[in-house]
């Protein structure tokens, strides 16, 4: 073979090898692209799918339902049914009132002892101390607030009766005029409730109670919280 046939036959060889060397360096490009196997694309798609799926908090939400509608959100389901409230502890004692209304409202007997009198019914507090609770039927001739300007200065002295606004009384479902006064350490609190029915405006009812202490208070303010007026 003649030197000029050997050296076309290299430089063919080589072009050859050259242009192979680029078809295999293009098919595995195109092998890597988007379209085909796992490439970057699919591999990113793949693992947000996946959160969706395996995430309970996500996969659990309805997609009709707004986010900030359900856990997390303070229920008001207990407020608008209304959660029942217990039966008031204590004896039930009835009062009769003017036209045919009666005072209801419970007492616990082991704490106090029922005194009924002319016009007025006393529970007087049975542990330490002296603290008492009456209620009194009052004509008010001239209406619950004059009656109110002096009412307790028979028990803490002239002039010392202070007068609140009208209120409920407590946590009862009855309202009335506050009053509140204290002498020798012993405090007097009243109120005053109107009957405003049945013509009969010109008569109250007045609750007066004192003690000393807290616990004497408590234990008044509980029999208070009971009080209801019922008719026929």
């Amino acid at each position: 073979m003649s030197r000029v046939v050997k050296n076309v036959v290299v430089v063919f060889t080589v072009l050859c090898v050259i242009v192979l060397s680029i078809f295999c360096v293009e098919l595995y490009v195109q092998n890597r692209g988007p379209g085909n196997g796992r490439g970057e694309g699919e591999s990113m798609s793949g693992s947000s799918s996946g959160g969706t799926e395996n995430d309970p908090d996500v996969s659990q939400l309805d997609p009709d339902k707004d986010p900030s509608d359900g856990a997390g959100k303070p229920s008001d389901t207990g407020r608008e049914s209304g959660t029942p409230q217990p039966s008031p502890l204590g004896r039930r004692y009835e009062i009769g009132m003017p036209d045919e209304m009666t005072l209801v409202l419970y007492v616990d007997d082991e704490l106090f002892e029922h005194i009924e009198m002319d016009l007025r019914d006393m529970y007087e507090f049975k542990g330490t101390g002296t603290a008492s609770l009456q209620i009194v039927l009052e004509f008010l001739s001239a209406g619950a607030d004059a009656l109110a300007i002096d009412y307790l200065d028979g028990y803490v002295g002239r002039g010392r009766t202070s007068v609140g606004e009208e209120g409920q009384i407590r946590h009862s479902s009855l309202d009335g005029i506050f009053m509140s006064g204290e002498k020798d350490g012993e405090i007097y609190e009243a109120w005053i409730h109107s009957f405003s029915t049945g013509g009969n405006e010109n008569w109250g009812v007045a609750f007066v109670l004192h003690y000393r202490d807290n616990i004497q208070k408590n234990a008044l303010y509980e029999i208070l919280d009971t009080l209801s007026m019922i008719t026929g």
